[in-house]
């Protein structure tokens, strides 16, 4: 490392930066590989066409929902953005207008 100009901090962080992308690139091929082989096997269990076009869609949609989540909680700066404006996000009730569409008040 010493040959290249990186000092060990440097290194440090890609070293962490390598761990959490191969971790996502694994757990997303997890999921990939666990929907090919469940409707390899599910599609046996029974020989309808309903059942096999429910099966695959449900499988394919839970997957892809599972997938877009490890992506989303693997960005690290989309998950920073998010939870900051999560936290300073303050729910304040709204006043209710009761009178009838077309009729405005004066209190304001």
């Amino acid at each position: 490392m010493s040959n290249s100009g990186v000092n060990a901090e440097e290194s440090r962080a890609r070293r962490k930066r390598w761990m959490v992308n191969f971790t996502q690139c694994v757990i997303q091929d997890s999921l990939q590989l666990f929907d090919t082989i469940n409707a390899y096997y599910m599609w046996r269990f029974y020989d309808a066409a309903w059942y096999r076009f429910l099966f695959a869609t449900l499988s394919f949609i839970l997957v892809s929902a599972l997938d877009g989540f490890v992506m989303f909680i693997y960005h690290q700066e989309c998950l920073k953005l998010i939870t900051l404006k999560w936290k300073s996000t303050t729910v304040e009730p709204s006043p209710v207008n009761s009178l009838p569409s077309g009729h405005r008040t004066l209190i304001e």
